[in-house]
């Protein structure tokens, strides 16, 4: 029988067995549900599979603030057989999370699969982070390529755009004409995020990344090199990760609160994305060209980064051109990437003509701020997160008359 450490940072006796109980009725459910050959382990990923998932306070109680995560590790090597045994497993979970009034996330990817990877943030946080919940206990252990110093340069990139999103998501739902009941919870969380997601980037280029979050607090407290008021606010944003509490929260000014976050992550934007691209003290004006031609030399030193970038060359050469080096860069590069350099447009609100008018050119959006945003936004549901659009018709937010 597999043993269990902790699934919390700060949760106490109660919320470790409820979360113990679902976990193991998971592994039971599993088990009936998918056929034995099919899958080499089920594993608990995420905040709980480190053990410093988040515990909130209802009522006295708590209870688990985030999802489960679970990982199926298939033996096939098939993408559709991958993807049906996903569907089974979280259809089979679906009445547990209904039942336990907790959250579940089934994911799957195969083992052949996984052992071709690049070394990405979460394949290396889940390689020392995670619980099995059955199978092998020494496959995901024994994947010695993913370690912090291999971590794609692009796949820190990818976390910067991917978390400060979340605030872009945030300032259209404070532009709307009144948010729904309980949003502005929503609005919070994604802040949190947000904050780890630059912090993270941060750590990665001062070489000090780490797969677990007590311990990526603990660094950047001791980083007298960052600024004291981003080391304090990621301090908070990892305490509230850990025991979120919304006391004192509601009816605030959060639009006022939001603009201060804004304004203490875009200076570590900067900075990381100055060390990706090889300029000490990289300015916005700068970035659009230093971005694309960083995208160019990773797309002609990998065969996989090299074949996604011939392949936007045929989707956009009528619509960017090929008559200059910046055109041909811009054809070249894939849609999603090319959303996360005018990204800071969007997010920053920058004024720069010619940054202001390449992010127009994108999204093919207008120059009001809310515009563009929106128009971001709709492109983001496209190419960066297909789940997207889904989730911000939940926040209130709608796309009708944005161009997509």
């Amino acid at each position: 029988m597999i043993r269990f450490g902790r699934f919390t940072a700060r949760g106490g006796d109660e919320v470790e067995a409820r979360i113990l109980d679902v976990i193991r009725e998971g592994g039971e459910i599993a088990k009936v549900t998918l056929p034995a050959s099919s899958w080499r382990a089920l594993v608990l990923m995420g905040g709980y599979g480190r053990g410093e998932g988040g515990v909130e306070v209802t009522g006295g109680v708590e209870k688990p603030h985030n999802n489960l995560d679970f990982l199926l590790i298939t033996t096939g090597s098939w993408v559709r057989e991958t993807e049906k045994l996903r569907r089974s497993l979280g259809e089979a979970l679906q009445p547990l999370a209904e039942k336990a009034g907790i959250g579940i996330d089934a994911g799957a990817i195969s083992d052949r699969a996984l052992q071709n990877a690049p070394c990405r943030v979460m394949w290396y946080d889940m390689r020392f982070g995670h619980q099995t919940i059955l199978g092998d206990p020494s496959y995901l252990p024994s994947l010695s390529r993913f370690t912090a110093d291999r971590i794609l340069a692009s796949d820190i990139r990818d976390l910067v755009v991917n978390r400060g999103t979340l605030l872009v998501i945030d300032d259209a739902v404070t532009a709307l004409p009144a948010m729904r009941e309980g949003v502005w919870k929503a609005l919070i969380r994604h802040a949190v995020k947000a904050v780890l997601g630059y912090g993270d980037a941060l750590l990665y280029w001062r070489g000090t990344y780490h797969w677990s979050y007590a311990e990526r607090q603990r660094r950047m407290a001791a980083r007298l090199d960052v600024g004291a008021d981003f080391r304090s606010l990621y301090d908070w944003a990892m305490e509230f990760r850990f025991r979120p509490d919304y006391s004192g929260w509601e009816g605030r000014d959060l639009r006022a609160w939001l603009d201060e976050v804004r304004a203490a992550v875009e200076p570590v934007h900067l900075e990381v994305e100055g060390r990706r691209c090889g300029i000490e003290r990289l300015s916005w004006q700068e970035y659009p060209a230093a971005a694309l031609s960083r995208g160019m030399r990773d797309g002609l030193s990998h065969p996989r980064e090299a074949a996604r970038r011939a392949k936007a060359l045929l989707r956009n050469r009528g619509r960017f051109g090929v008559r200059s080096c910046h055109e041909l860069s811009l054809s070249m590069t894939p849609p999603r990437d090319l959303l996360g350099i005018v990204f800071p447009v969007i997010v920053y609100d920058i004024k720069d003509p010619a940054f202001r008018s390449m992010a127009r050119l994108v999204v093919e959006g207008p120059d009001d701020s809310n515009g563009l945003r929106m128009a971001f936004l709709m492109s983001w549901g496209i190419h960066g997160d297909p789940n997207f659009e889904a989730s911000a018709r939940k926040l209130g937010l709608s796309f009708e008359g944005v161009k997509s």
